[in-house]
């Protein structure tokens, strides 16, 4: 891990590794991050501080992944693999403080995609439905009241795969990716054509966005005022960086 002074200097932080980094978080007590040993895979939360210096582990158990802080940086939610599981899907939800403390999970629930509302009180997630398919849930800060948002029925719409990428500046909005309209669509082995949609946050008023595909739908972004989204697409033949209205 490295700092990058305003002026452009690069500073060496105490974590140099051969470790897989990754899922930063800047606090004014602290820098935050998730690594795993070259070849593991099993995340764990660290600390340093900000001047790079005194590294310590917060969290260390378990096979974890997908580290998302809350806007406020006060809580951290995560998936963990459950390992006395046999079969698909075999992993646990869990929110913590960013400390460490307070750990506790969120049921039985397979979820990935965590999308923290601008006001911390909500979390939309993608969770699958069955083979191939997965739909966007909302759910509150406090795991309780989990509700389904994209419910196109499974048997009528096999292979859909919606995906959330994230909120509207105000929170009325949940921008997702979805290849429900991709011709390939019902074939889980070829390569699918993803497009981006919005929806209110309570899953109505859906209303698609592009018409030409996506890729790397993760990283589609909302500009700050609401009226613009950013995403990335390789429909011209190479990885583009695309701009598109959403908002007058």
């Amino acid at each position: 891990l490295y700092i990058v002074d305003i002026d452009g200097t690069v500073r060496p932080t105490s974590v140099q590794s051969e470790a897989d980094e990754q899922g930063v978080a800047w606090l004014s007590d602290g820098i935050y991050y998730v690594s795993a040993a070259s070849g593991d895979y099993r995340y764990r939360l660290f600390e340093m501080n900000v001047d790079g210096s005194n590294t310590r582990a917060i969290q260390t158990e378990g096979h974890n992944y997908e580290f998302v802080w809350s806007n406020d940086m006060s809580h951290v939610i995560f998936g963990r693999e459950n390992e006395a599981c046999v079969g698909d899907f075999c992993s646990n939800t869990y929110i913590m403080q960013t400390d460490g403390s307070d750990m506790r999970q969120f049921g039985d629930i397979y979820v990935w995609d965590y999308h923290w509302s601008p006001d911390d009180s909500d979390i939309a997630f993608t969770s699958p439905i069955g083979p191939f398919s997965a739909r966007i849930y909302i759910m509150n800060a406090d795991g309780t009241g989990q509700t389904l948002l994209s419910d196109l029925d499974f048997w009528e719409y096999p292979g859909v795969w919606d995906s959330v990428s994230g909120w509207s500046p105000n929170g009325l909005e949940i921008l997702f990716a979805s290849n429900r309209n991709s011709p390939e669509r019902d074939d889980p082995y070829a390569v699918h054509q993803y497009d981006l949609y919005i929806m209110n946050a309570d899953g109505s008023d859906v209303r698609q966005l592009t018409t030409l595909g996506i890729n790397r739908r993760e990283e589609a972004l909302w500009s700050p005022d609401g009226s613009h989204i950013l995403f990335i697409s390789d429909r011209d033949g190479d990885n583009d960086i695309y701009l598109i209205r959403v908002s007058p």
